[in-house]
């Protein structure tokens, strides 16, 4: 070591010497604020659903088209789950009085590849996993309504042009 970096580090050591009390008094004034500003900020709790969303014929043996188109799917229920009609019915289900979009801005929703996770937000952590699996459960309901409603009007479709189920022919 040569004399100038001997100098440099006594110069440091010296000042470390004479000021080490104000460090620590601003190191436990640091500390002592970090804890304060923790005690008052109320717990926040996070809750999620997820959901597996399958598309193809045989949902047992799915093939690279099926996971695929699965993954689009996923992508497109992820904006239907947040749409207004969906909060209402959650809202009504959970007993909501309060604003919609607040009750929205509780929920999330994100697709990854072909799984659906509705994750909610609250401070308390019952009301955060009511949120989350009611706003999922409703969903499902609503898209499975959705979906029996279109195979009815396909079947009064199929019935107005002559086509009747394999079981009436026999």
């Amino acid at each position: 070591m040569d004399l100038q970096e001997e100098l440099d580090v006594k110069a440091y050591w010296s000042l470390f010497v004479r000021w080490w009390w104000l460090l620590m008094i601003l190191a436990s004034v640091g500390i002592a604020a970090g804890y304060g500003l923790s005690q008052t900020k109320a717990p926040s709790y996070l809750s999620t659903a997820k959901m597996l969303v399958r598309s193809g014929q045989n949902p047992a043996l799915p093939t690279a088209n099926d996971l695929a188109s699965s993954q689009g799917l996923a992508q497109s229920l992820e904006t239907l789950i947040m749409a207004r009609p969906i909060l209402e019915e959650v809202a009504a289900e959970i007993g909501w009085h309060g604003d919609l979009d607040r009750l929205g801005s509780k929920i999330s929703v994100t697709a990854r590849r072909n799984v659906l996770e509705v994750s909610a937000r609250d401070g308390d952590p019952g009301a955060a996993a009511l949120l989350a699996n009611t706003t999922a459960q409703t969903f499902i309901d609503d898209f499975v309504e959705g979906e029996l409603g279109l195979i009815a009007q396909l079947r009064v479709s199929l019935l107005q042009i002559g086509i009747t189920d394999a079981e009436d022919a026999s």
